[in-house]
């Protein structure tokens, strides 16, 4: 998960007109491009929701379908 929350914090520096930090740069500015600042940040919070209630430790579909859906 840090790998991927690293990804959407970057998309959101991107968003606000901030160089990206970490690895995956390109996928952090498509990320940027596609959805609004609002939208990275419910990703961002439920990144930290998964993890905060180690939610990725019931499976891998799971976490995934879990995901999605708070972001959706």
């Amino acid at each position: 998960m840090g790998y991927l929350a690293n990804i959407i914090r970057d998309a959101l520096a991107v968003k606000v007109g901030e160089p990206a930090e970490f690895f995956g740069k390109e996928e952090a500015k498509a990320i940027a491009a596609a959805f609004s600042q609002e939208e990275i940040v419910n990703m961002l919070n439920a990144l930290f929701e998964v993890e905060e209630n180690e939610i990725f430790n019931i499976s891998t579909s799971l976490t995934a379908a879990y995901f999605t859906s708070k972001i959706m």
